[in-house]
């Protein structure tokens, strides 16, 4: 009987031994360790149509209501070096000469006549990294409905953009452009829609306050429009029994 007692509780303290080693010990929180560095490297954050994954480097940025991913090397902010390529106030491309240590001034030679001028270090767009949300590179429509680049941007966030069809450099404002990628919490460029007028539409581009940007499926032409303005025609579901719209999935 004593026996049979004591193989009875070594078998229950085994047992109990190792569901405390499984639950709490040290292989649990590796476990949970390494979920989260995978968490991290592939961060994702949902939208109503899409998954959007940061892939490790990578980080997630706001311009207005919209959501973009970009990769942490593109994002540099204002700096000038001698030789870089710089867009003067009165929209001539030069290179800078000379950089004065004393005042915040620079030397630049325009591209196409070769004279040499002092600027203000204020009235020249420099070429490369980002401000805000926004990036040189980046495709974006006009409040005017031109398809545009972002060629600079001055001190004070405005930006140089290029006409995609007339190639000529204009400055227009932050507020006054749409960014052609990204997705807002319940839309994505890329997206196909009906406007409650029944046109057929694929979304284009977004601007810093929601309003959105539409490509007409039919005659082509950019219109705007807002969120209640749309409905999503692939990549959606919604029941009956509840008010959210959600992703198939």
């Amino acid at each position: 009987m004593n026996l049979k007692f004591a193989v009875l509780a070594l078998t229950i303290l085994t047992t109990l031994t190792s569901s405390f080693a499984r639950d709490f010990g040290p292989g649990r929180y590796n476990d949970r360790r390494d979920n989260r560095r995978d968490d991290r490297r592939n961060d994702r954050r949902d939208t109503t149509t899409t998954t959007v994954v940061i892939k490790p480097g990578g980080m997630e940025i706001r311009y207005g209501e919209t959501r973009i991913v970009r990769g942490h090397r593109a994002y540099r902010v204002g700096r000038i070096n001698i030789n870089d390529t710089v867009i003067t106030s009165n929209g001539r491309v030069s290179k800078v000469v000379g950089i004065f240590p004393s005042d915040r001034t620079i030397i630049v030679r325009d591209n196409f006549f070769g004279d040499i001028r002092t600027l203000p270090i204020d009235n020249v767009a420099v070429t490369s990294g980002c401000v805000n949300s926004l990036c040189v590179g980046d495709k974006v429509i006009t409040q005017n409905r031109r398809d545009s680049t972002i060629e600079g941007f001055f001190s004070d966030g405005t930006m140089v953009v290029k006409d995609t069809f007339f190639s000529d450099l204009r400055t227009v404002g932050q507020d006054s452009i749409a960014i052609t990628t990204g997705c807002t919490e319940m839309f994505c460029v890329g997206d196909k829609t009906i406007t409650r007028a029944n046109r057929e539409s694929t979304i284009v581009g977004f601007y810093g306050n929601g309003t959105i940007v539409l490509k007409d499926s039919f005659f082509g032409d950019y219109r705007l429009a807002n969120a209640y303005d749309l409905a999503l025609i692939s990549g959606v579901c919604t029941n009956i029994y509840t008010s959210r719209i959600r992703t198939c999935r």
